[in-house]
């Protein structure tokens, strides 16, 4: 369809009207194939959009589509979307019963594709709940399936993902082997958005390392990212590293600033902190209402940047 076209291209506008209009078309032709693929098609933009409850709406009835038409391939990637949906809401047990479906749905109608994108995020949902042991053997097939298929991004992915988990499990040594193993994919796919949001992830393993300046190097690097586009997202990855640096140097006050900018700008976009997180931060996120709270809308990117701006300034000069 042109609405599925215009949606790859980024042309969000155009995909939504065409896709609507085909919608509608395919209702009043009672074509039940038709319905489910433009519904999946909308929620799709809706979610490129950021509007994950629109994404969930569409997703659902492309869901109830494809389930009454004993569709085994559309149901996969249906509750492929709505489980990631689900995942971006908090909601882990739902995400984690639909991922579990789609995965056996993938396999069934043998989508290696789809296999590795359901194992990949499924680990998403083991590793933000906390199921840290889940998650890596998700992420470990994952791996492999990305390998088989020679997909670079999903390679990038895994690698990026285990060594999330690899540092929460306190293993930072293997951690940072597979985040540099990570940043080199990111960097020849060109994905800097995926660049920056590893530079940031990767900090306080390199520094639990004794890679001090290695870290630092990427937060400004990361920081450097994010003058060539806008990640709400990013900004708050970065805020989170600059906090966990600042809490292992025992700087628990500058930790706490920051992580109350970025639990406040978190709430301002709808992406709440990972439940993996909240507790390993709680500690020092019991901050002053004078130093974070602010009106709504405070906290744009380039607020919050120069937070990140001022830390490096009083830690990080650049080598030669």
């Amino acid at each position: 369809m042109l609405g599925t076209l215009c949606r790859r291209l980024g042309d969000f506008e155009t995909a939504r009207t065409r896709t609507k209009e085909a919608y509608l078309i395919f209702k009043e032709l009672a074509n039940p194939q038709g319905l489910g693929d433009s519904a999946n098609t909308l929620g799709g933009v809706a979610w490129a959009q950021g509007d994950f409850a629109l994404a969930a709406t569409w997703y659902e009835e492309a869901l109830r589509t494809r389930r009454a038409m004993k569709d085994a391939l559309g149901t996969a990637v249906s509750t492929h979307n709505l489980g990631v949906v689900q995942l971006e809401f908090g909601n882990y047990e739902v995400a984690k019963s639909l991922l579990r479906e789609s995965l056996t749905l993938a396999r069934e109608v043998h989508d290696d594709v789809l296999v590795s994108m359901a194992l990949n995020n499924l680990g998403n949902t083991y590793s933000e709940s906390g199921e840290l042991e889940e998650a890596l053997d998700a992420y470990q097939q994952s791996h492999e399936w990305a390998r088989r298929l020679n997909d670079n991004q999903g390679i990038a992915s895994a690698e990026n993902n285990l060594a999330i988990v690899l540092g929460h499990l306190g293993r930072h040594e293997d951690a940072v082997r597979h985040f540099m193993n990570a940043l080199g994919e990111f960097k020849r796919l060109g994905d800097l958005r995926a660049m920056s949001a590893t530079m940031s992830s990767a900090s306080d393993s390199l520094v639990l390392t004794g890679r001090r300046q290695e870290a630092l190097e990427l937060i400004s690097e990361a920081r450097k990212l994010h003058s060539t586009f806008t990640d709400p997202r990013g900004v708050c990855y970065l805020l989170e590293a600059c906090a966990d640096i600042s809490a292992i140097e025992g700087e628990i006050e500058t930790a706490r600033i920051l992580l109350g900018v970025s639990e406040a700008y978190r709430k301002q976009i709808g992406h709440p902190m990972p439940k993996r997180d909240q507790e390993r931060r709680r500690a020092i996120s019991n901050r002053t209402s004078s130093n974070t709270e602010r009106s709504p809308g405070y906290w744009v990117d380039s607020a919050a940047l120069s937070l990140v701006d001022n830390w490096l300034t009083n830690r990080y000069t650049p080598q030669p």
